[in-house]
């Protein structure tokens, strides 16, 4: 039986995995807000605020997993190092935590901001082919967002994702909000992370990481411009098997630096084409992984009604 703290009503499951199950969710206190003579309708007053209050609350009988992944949330979000508000936004935005059940502590929770749809770099990618391609500026992007969050995450907070793979990766737009009109790309799944503080990264992180940047050089566009050339070189070298996961590890930030430059170039002069093709790439997963609906937000405040 899907279960959620009683705080909250589920909307919908909006993902598993193997130990925890996830649920789009609202809180009990905003349907009170919203909700006049026992009814709600789109029409109501504070129904988009009913909307925007959608959460994902991740629940597990697992509760190392739960709060280990909380305490690393918690430290991206308080972190006042320098850096940390840039890399901020390659997380999830951490709400809430604790124990709950019948008993009192049968399941741990997590609450989470909520990514509607649920659109993994999987559902994503699956999306390209011969004849829909990526936009190098995007590649780009991925590149200098998510490398140096989780340089971040391994220098400044001193743990490691352990679990980097491309369904451990969420897409996300809202043209308000999203810097430079791109897609986000957002670490999710920080569960198998482990500290460092008394522990040798063993982790394939950094390896795995620019393997899922080859993977999205792979469906790029085909271009002769020097520096797309030399990028597409330095991550099939990466990634050929040559280099070990420790030594990728230990260069990381290295090769942040010497491609720094030239990606952040390639990124700021994106076509407005290359910024539709992007958006219309994720449009078209979305709309095969389903959005939560109005409808959706109105039965499960009915059900609380």
């Amino acid at each position: 039986m899907a279960s959620v703290p009683d705080k909250y009503v589920i909307v919908s499951e909006a993902g598993r995995g193997a130990h925890s199950r996830i649920y789009f969710s609202i809180p009990k206190a905003q349907i009170a807000f919203v909700k006049v003579q026992n009814r709600i309708s789109k029409a109501s007053i504070g129904f988009s605020g009913l909307k925007k209050s959608l959460v994902v609350i991740k629940v597990s009988p697992n509760r190392d997993l739960i709060y280990r992944e909380y305490g690393i949330l918690q430290a991206v979000k308080l972190s006042t190092a320098p850096g940390a508000s840039e890399v901020r936004r390659s997380f999830l935005d951490v709400k809430d935590s604790g124990d709950f059940g019948p008993f009192g502590n049968e399941h741990a929770f997590l609450t989470l901001g909520a990514i509607d749809p649920p659109i993994t770099l999987e559902d994503f990618l699956l999306e390209c082919n011969d004849k829909v391609k990526l936009p190098i500026p995007l590649v780009y992007h991925f590149f200098l967002t998510l490398v140096p969050a989780l340089i971040f995450l391994r220098d400044e907070l001193e743990w490691t994702h352990n679990d980097v793979k491309w369904d451990n990766v969420m897409v996300r737009y809202n043209p308000e909000t999203s810097p430079l009109g791109l897609p986000e790309f957002v670490f999710i799944d920080l569960g198998m992370a482990y500290s460092l503080k008394d522990s040798k990264n063993q982790s394939a992180d950094a390896k795995n990481l620019l393997g899922l940047v080859k993977q999205m050089a792979d469906r790029a566009e085909g271009s002769d411009d020097l520096d797309w050339v030399g990028f597409k070189r330095m991550v099939d070298g990466e990634t050929s098997g040559a280099r070990s996961r420790f030594d990728i590890d230990k260069d990381l930030v290295a090769i942040l630096g010497r491609w720094k430059d030239a990606t952040e170039k390639g990124r700021r002069e994106k076509k407005i084409s290359e910024t539709n093709m992007a958006v219309a790439i994720l449009e078209i997963a979305a709309q095969r992984k389903g959005r939560v609906t109005d409808d959706d937000i109105l039965d499960a405040a009915a059900v609380q009604i």
